[in-house]
C-alpha cells in the first residue's frame, strides 16, 4: 500500500498586458504587470495492491483533489494483472481531468463555470516473450473524453464552455528483435477518433507504422535506418491543390551514423528524410491550408 498527500500553489496570470508605441521608430514601454491569480491544490492519494494467488494481482488506487479553481475532483484507477514466465497480461481503467487555466475562464467574454475536462480510458495490454531474442506487445483501448473546453461565439464576442465529446478505440501493437549486432522494431497504431455526431476528429490519422533497424558493427560504429508512416489525415480545410479534405499519406525515412567513444567523444551524421519525400502537415488556421514539410536534411552532431 502507498499513498501521500500533495500541496501545490502557484501564481498564474489571469490575463495578458498590452504596450503601444506611438511610432514605428520608437520601441514601446514596458508593459505593466497583468493581473495575477493565486490558486492552490490539496491532494491525497492512496493505491494498495494485493497479491490474489500467483500469478495473479489487483491494483486499486484513487486521488482526490480539492482545488481553489475548480473544486472537488475524484479520479480513480484498477488494474488486473497477470505475470507467468515468459508472459503478462494487464486490463487497466483510469479516469484523470484537464483542469481550466485562468485564461480559460477569462478569455473574451468570460465564463466562470467551466469544468475540467475528463477522460475515462479502458485498457487491455499483453506482452509476450517468444523467444529471448524476440518480443510481442499488443494492447486494444478506448478513451472517452467529455466536458471538451470549445470556444463558442456569443454576443459578438466570445467564450469557453464544456462542450462536446471524442471517443477514440484504438489498438497498438510492436514487435522486437535483439540478437548480436542487430536490433529492430515494428510497431503499428490504429486510431480511430470521432465526436458525438460520429465525425471523424480532423488531424489525426487512423494509421501509422515505424520501424527501425540497427547494425553494431563492435561498441564504436552503429548503422541506423528507421522509417515512419503517415497515414492520411482529414484537414480542417479543403487543400485547394488537391480538391480533397485529407492530406495524403506519407512514408518517410531517416538515418543515422554513430561513431561513439573516440576519446571520449560521440559523433553522429544524421539524415533526416533520407529520400528527399514532399509530404505535408495539416492546417487549423484559415489563412494557410497545409504545411509542407522539411525536405532532405544533413545534420553533424
Amino acid at each position: 500500500m502507498l499513498g501521500g498527500i500533495v500541496y501545490e500553489g502557484e501564481q498564474l496570470a489571469d490575463d495578458y498586458s498590452n504596450t503601444y508605441s506611438a511610432s514605428a521608430d520608437e520601441k514601446p514601454p514596458v508593459p505593466n504587470p497583468p493581473p495575477m491569480e493565486n490558486n492552490q491544490l490539496f491532494s491525497a492519494y492512496l493505491q494498495a495492491r494485493y497479491l490474489i494467488q500467483k500469478p495473479l494481482s489487483i491494483t486499486l488506487g484513487g486521488r482526490f483533489d480539492v482545488s481553489s479553481v475548480y473544486n472537488n475532483v475524484f479520479t480513480p484507477r484498477l488494474g488486473l494483472v497477470y505475470h507467468k514466465n515468459r508472459f503478462t497480461s494487464k486490463l487497466l481503467y483510469m479516469r484523470a481531468y484537464r483542469a481550466p487555466k485562468p485564461w480559460d475562464y477569462n478569455d473574451g467574454a468570460g465564463n466562470q463555470n467551466l469544468d475540467p475536462e475528463e477522460i475515462k480510458s479502458f485498457e487491455w495490454s499483453m506482452v509476450y516473450n517468444i523467444t529471448s531474442k524476440i518480443r510481442l506487445d499488443i494492447s486494444l483501448y478506448r478513451n472517452i473524453l467529455t466536458k471538451i473546453i470549445n470556444r463558442q461565439d456569443v454576443n459578438q464576442s466570445w467564450h469557453w464552455v464544456n462542450q462536446g465529446r471524442v471517443n477514440t478505440d484504438g489498438m497498438e501493437t510492436e514487435l522486437e528483435y535483439r540478437a548480436g549486432k542487430i536490433e529492430a522494431y515494428l510497431n503499428y497504431t490504429y486510431n480511430n477518433s470521432y465526436n458525438e455526431a460520429d465525425q471523424q476528429i480532423a488531424e489525426i490519422a487512423k494509421h501509422t507504422a515505424n520501424a527501425g533497424l540497427t547494425y553494431s558493427r563492435n561498441k564504436n560504429f552503429k548503422i541506423n535506418l528507421r522509417g515512419n508512416y503517415l497515414g492520411k489525415r482529414k484537414n480542417p480545410l479543403p487543400v485547394s491543390a488537391t480538391g480533397s479534405f485529407y492530406v495524403n499519406d506519407a512514408l518517410i525515412f531517416h538515418s543515422t551514423i554513430s561513431v561513439l567513444n573516440i576519446h571520449t567523444f560521440n559523433f553522429y551524421l544524421i539524415i533526416k528524410n533520407l529520400f528527399d519525400t514532399n509530404y505535408y502537415h495539416t492546417s487549423n488556421r484559415n489563412t494557410i491550408e497545409r504545411y509542407r514539410q522539411p525536405q532532405r536534411t544533413l545534420m553533424v552532431k
